[in-house]
C-alpha cells in the first residue's frame, strides 16, 4: 500500500510495500529510514537512508543514503545532491552534485558486484536443488518398480512417502529460487548502460561510480555524463542538449 504524507517527515521511519509520498519533505537525524516497494517522491531528503524498488526523486538530497533500484533523480530548482551517497542502479541524473567547499558526495549507477554475486549464489542453488531432484526421480523409480514386483514391506512404502514428500519440497524451494534468479535478471538488464548526468555543475570532492568503475573528481566539470564506452572503461561526456 502507497503512503503519503502531506507535510514534513520528521523523526519517523517509513515502511511500505508501495510508493511513498511526502510532499513537505524528510528532516532525519542520521538514523530515519524510509523503506519502500515503488517510488519515493519528496521535496527534500536530508540525512536519512532510503531504500527503494523503484525510483527516488527529490529537489535537494543531503547527505544521505540512497538505494533506488530504479533512478535517482534530483529534480525542481535546486536539483542538487550534496554529500552522502547517491546509488540508482538504472541511472542518476543531477543539476549540481556536491558543493563549493569539496564535500564528499558519491553518486553511482549500473551493477554492482553484490548484485551479480546474488546472481551467481541463486545459479548455484539451483543447480543443487535439480541435482537433488534428479537423485529423488531416481530412488522413487527404484522403490516404485520394488513395489510393483509385489517387493512390498512397510520400510518401501515408508521411503516411497519420504521420497514424495522431499520431491515437493524441493520443487517448491527450485520455485522460489526461480523467481528471485528472475527478479535479480530484470534488475541487471534494468542497470546496463546506465549514466550519472549532470546538468550543471559537479563539484572537486565527488565520486562517480559506474558498475565498480570510479572517477574523483579533483576540479569542478560542468554539464556532463558519466557512462561506459564500448571497451567498458568509464568516461566523461559532454551532455548532448536536444
Amino acid at each position: 500500500k502507497s503512503i503519503t504524507i502531506e507535510g514534513v517527515l520528521e523523526g519517523a521511519d517509513v515502511f511500505s510495500g508501495g510508493d511513498v509520498i511526502i510532499k513537505g519533505g524528510v528532516v532525519g537525524d542520521g538514523t530515519t529510514k524510509i523503506n519502500a516497494g515503488g517510488d519515493v517522491l519528496a521535496d527534500f531528503i536530508q540525512y536519512s537512508t532510503v531504500v527503494s524498488r523503484g525510483s527516488v526523486s527529490a529537489n535537494v538530497i543531503m547527505n544521505s543514503i540512497i538505494e533506488a533500484t530504479g533512478e535517482v533523480h534530483a529534480t525542481g530548482k535546486s536539483g542538487t545532491v550534496v554529500g552522502g551517497n547517491v546509488y540508482g542502479m538504472g541511472g542518476v541524473d543531477a543539476i549540481f552534485a556536491g558543493n563549493d567547499v569539496s564535500l564528499r558526495t558519491v553518486v553511482a549507477a549500473g551493477i554492482r558486484d553484490s548484485i551479480n554475486q546474488q546472481k551467481t549464489a541463486f545459479e548455484r542453488q539451483i543447480k543443487l536443488i535439480n541435482e537433488s531432484i534428479k537423485q529423488i526421480e531416481k530412488e522413487s523409480e527404484e522403490v516404485e518398480r520394488e513395489i510393483r514386483l509385489g517387493n512390498t514391506d512397510d520400510i518401501k512404502i515408508k521411503k516411497r512417502k519420504d521420497l514424495m514428500r522431499q520431491r515437493v519440497e524441493r520443487n517448491t524451494a527450485l520455485s522460489g529460487l526461480k523467481q528471485k534468479l528472475e527478479e535479480i535478471v530484470t534488475r541487471i538488464k534494468g542497470g546496463a548502460g546506465a549514466k550519472v548526468i549532470i546538468k550543471d555543475t559537479i563539484f572537486a570532492g565527488g565520486v562517480v561510480q559506474i558498475d565498480e568503475q570510479q572517477i574523483y573528481i579533483e576540479e569542478e566539470k560542468r554539464q556532463v555524463e558519466f557512462l561506459k564506452d564500448k571497451e567498458g572503461t568509464l568516461i566523461v561526456h559532454p551532455v548532448v542538449e536536444w
